[in-house]
């Protein structure tokens, strides 16, 4: 064994057998005195002697002999011979022969010090490996404890929020269905992987299917109308091949018989290794708008089929008066011309009346045609510069301005934009004539100005005339609608018609402005990015 107990005197006995050395043995407790051994002991010990050398007797000798011979030892004198010889003197009496364990305990010495006596430092000295297990082990259910509490209330706050998620959820998806019931608006998903459908309820509905159906791409594809099944399946399929995103515009046929049109738009959804694992798409009931885009081309064509029965007549009638007011004018003139000599006053006055309103009808439908022409001609866009056309306006009506002494102001600056430049010249003349029938005595100033914005070029035509009262001021420019105080004056009521058409043909506008007392400004506006 590495560690054990024997009796007083074993090593010694097996050491001089030969069994055992004592230089490899260690006493444990060994003498309180390091002389101790040599001295009052020769034998190796670990318990201090009892008071010096104890009594005791074994079970099988006699009581009386026991007396007997501990008595003798306890009278036995120090100077005895047998005294020398054993080391032995100085015997006490063991306190009734009990064991030597009892007699320890009861003397309080070693190693019964400190028997009966016990303190936690004891209890930790003597059970500190217990103790400190069971200090784990309650700290550890400690902790677990708190643990499982802290793991126990967020599992409660979690499922409360969960089942606040899922009614604000199921509140979102049924605002979502509503709102797609209203726009007749669905949306689906396709799973590319497992080749399987999902249908929101708005797109059950639209194709007509039970919320309970089982869909499949065959039972999609067998929804739609026989005539557009093939060109939707040709598109679809190389979309896939192409991971491209989809726009259809197809017809189904409901089971009752129902046709509905449907716009439908879907784009790839990839995974982490760019392939391509969903479809996700919207389907949208068009059926009402398809319908009205119907019926809008059936009203364009009939529109445009009056419109050119319209030309047709207005070009017939324009014909037909011009051609009879041509001929009016001419025998007027040659009847005045040959008779002049036997009519009277009022003959002469009637004969110019007639001359007069011939030119008149024969300007009419000249303005009438001009008008339809400007509706009907493309319009030849060149980069010009305008104060070109500024100055061929000026020379043209040079006379009448000079004549009634009228001031021309036109802007100094370079002005270079793209636009139809018969078109243009056509809107001064009909500007400045405007000016110059309308302005009256007071007219003594027309003024041409040039600004721009970001996207428009934007001209004017300033008069100091007699003005336009403001409520006349956008009228004016619809067909054969003329200024109040325009009566008085010859005109086709198609002039500023035929400035408006010019305006829009370039995509731009024409207004006036007026306070009624001092002249009317007209603004001519024309887009740049023409």
């Amino acid at each position: 064994a590495d560690a054990g107990c024997a009796r007083t005197s074993t090593l010694e006995r097996m050491a001089r057998e030969g069994k055992i050395k004592l230089t490899d043995f260690k006493v444990i407790h060994g003498p309180s005195h390091p002389n101790h051994l040599l001295h009052e002991h020769h034998l190796l010990h670990s318990t201090g002697s009892y008071p010096e050398w104890p009594l005791a007797r074994l079970k099988h000798v006699n009581d009386a002999l026991a007396i007997q011979v501990a008595r003798t030892l306890i009278d036995m004198p120090s100077d005895s011979i047998a005294a020398q010889r054993s080391y032995s003197f100085g015997w006490s009496f063991p306190l009734n022969y009990q064991s030597v364990h009892e007699c320890l305990q009861e003397l309080k010495i070693e190693p019964y010090r400190d028997f009966g006596k016990f303190s936690p430092a004891d209890a930790f000295r003597q059970y500190w490996s217990y103790i400190l297990g069971a200090t784990i082990i309650m700290l550890l259910f400690l902790f677990l404890s708190i643990r499982l509490k802290n793991l126990n209330y967020n599992l409660e706050k979690n499922v409360v929020k969960c089942d606040l998620e899922l009614l604000e959820r199921q509140k979102i998806e049924k605002r979502l269905n509503e709102t797609q019931r209203i726009a007749l608006l669905g949306s689906w998903e396709w799973d590319v992987i497992s080749n399987s459908l999902w249908f929101s309820e708005e797109t059950y509905r639209i194709f007509g299917f039970q919320p309970r159906d089982k869909i499949s791409y065959g039972k999609y594809i067998g929804a739609i109308h026989h005539d557009d099944r093939q060109k939707v399946q040709d598109l679809i399929e190389k979309s896939m091949a192409q991971d491209l995103p989809l726009e259809l515009n197809y017809r189904i046929k409901l089971p009752n018989g129902e046709l509905r049109f449907l716009y439908e738009k879907s784009q790839p959804i990839y995974d982490d290794t760019k392939r391509v694992v969903k479809r996700v798409g919207s389907v949208q009931d068009v059926t009402k708008l398809k319908k009205a885009e119907i019926e809008r081309q059936r009203l364009i064509s009939e529109l445009y089929e009056s419109s050119d029965k319209i030309k047709l007549f207005a070009y017939s009638v324009s014909h037909d008066l011009k051609n009879p007011a041509i001929a009016l004018h001419g025998i007027t003139k040659l009847f005045v011309k040959k008779y002049r000599d036997t009519l009277d006053e009022k003959g002469v006055l009637y004969c110019g009346r007639m001359i007069k309103l011939s030119d008149h009808i024969i300007s009419l439908v000249e303005q009438i045609n001009l008008y339809m022409s400007t509706k009907e001609q493309p319009i030849v866009l060149k980069s010009i510069n305008a104060n070109k056309i500024f100055r061929t306006i000026r020379q043209e009506y040079s006379g009448q301005l000079s004549q009634r002494g009228i001031k021309w102001l036109e802007p100094e600056q370079n002005i270079e934009i793209r636009v139809d430049r018969l078109a243009l010249l056509r809107v001064f003349r009909n500007f400045i004539d405007n000016a110059l029938k309308y302005g009256g005595d007071t007219l003594s100033t027309i003024e041409i100005s040039y600004n721009e914005s970001e996207e428009s070029h934007i001209f004017s035509v300033k008069d100091n005339g007699v003005g336009l009262a403001p409520d006349d001021c956008q009228k004016i420019f619809d067909p054969f609608k003329r200024s109040k105080g325009a009566s008085e004056v010859e005109g086709s009521g198609l002039g500023l018609a035929i400035v408006k058409e010019i305006a829009e043909l370039h995509n731009g506008k024409v207004w006036g402005k007026s306070d009624g007392k001092h002249g009317i400004t007209f603004y001519f506006a024309i887009a740049k990015n023409l």
